[in-house]
């Protein structure tokens, strides 16, 4: 019969404890850091999404000829209509924690043409700070700008 003892083959508490207590701290920071990332790529993808969206209706007046207008709503949502018949070609809502800036010098922007007839700033209030984008006037031209 083989005898048992008590030698250093297994963990004692207090070291099982210390693994515990590090690996929670190395989780813990992994787990900030990607939650930022993550609120980052949100912002981008949503700001990126509108000058996309911008540069689609341009694209549809010079194919189309009539007047498209984008309008921003202050809490919910943004959408593009055919000035005339009011028919919606794109509506979408502002992700979480994304808001249009009462502050926006413009909320409605009409293209004919290709041609941006409203121009001004865009702003959105995101968790990351302000986010801008800039509409230079009938170039259509547009520039994002971070505060």
């Amino acid at each position: 019969m083989k005898r048992i003892t008590l030698d250093s083959r297994g963990y004692t508490l207090l070291e099982m404890l210390l693994v515990l207590f590090i690996l929670t701290i190395i989780s813990s920071i992994v787990l900030q850091f990607s939650n930022k990332f993550a609120e980052k790529q949100k912002v981008e993808s949503f700001i990126q999404q509108v000058q996309f969206d911008i540069q689609t209706i341009q694209a549809l007046t010079i194919e189309q000829g009539r007047v498209i207008t984008i309008e921003f709503n202050d809490k919910q949502s943004y959408y593009a209509y055919y000035d005339r018949s009011g028919q919606r070609i794109i509506d979408r809502p502002y992700p979480a924690n994304i808001e249009f800036s009462p502050f926006s010098t413009v909320k409605l922007i009409r293209i004919f043409n290709g041609e941006i007839n409203d121009f001004g700033k865009l702003k959105f209030i995101t968790p990351l700070g302000e986010k801008q984008i800039i509409i230079n006037i009938h170039k259509g031209r547009m520039k994002l700008a971070e505060l």
